[in-house]
């Protein structure tokens, strides 16, 4: 329910499934007790900020969306899982599902935007 929002009564498990793969949670998810139909506290220390990431990541796209808007949504991640993640959402893209506009400060990012902009204020001035 977290996942699909209760949009429908229909749920696309195949899609979960791939998105739970894609964002490398499939080993994770099969340590919760009642694997996808475990109430979790995302307050709770044994969910780590990476996998509250994702989890929100999940959420976001499991509606299939033509616009992402994400806000620092790797920087918890490993460089390696985030290069998996950015990847991913770059396919997306490429195939015209899916536009992103995203804040970081990680420039592996970069690397897979197609526009970028810097916002740069050295006068300290507020």
């Amino acid at each position: 329910e977290n996942i699909t929002m209760n949009t429908n009564n229909v749920i696309d498990y195949n899609y979960i499934n791939e998105l739970i793969n894609e964002l490398d949670l499939k080993n994770w998810v099969s340590t919760l007790s009642n694997g996808l139909n475990t109430e979790l506290n995302l307050d709770s220390k044994t969910i780590s900020g990476g996998q509250k990431q994702r989890i929100a990541l999940l959420r976001a796209l499991y509606s299939r969306p033509s616009l992402l808007i994400m806000d620092e949504a790797t920087n918890q991640l490993n460089t390696e899982l985030e290069i998996k993640i950015l990847q991913y959402l770059e396919k997306k893209v490429l195939q015209n599902k899916l536009t992103i506009i995203s804040s970081f400060h990680n420039k592996i990012a970069l690397e897979y935007a197609s526009k970028h902009y810097s916002f740069d204020d050295h006068s300290n001035n507020f």
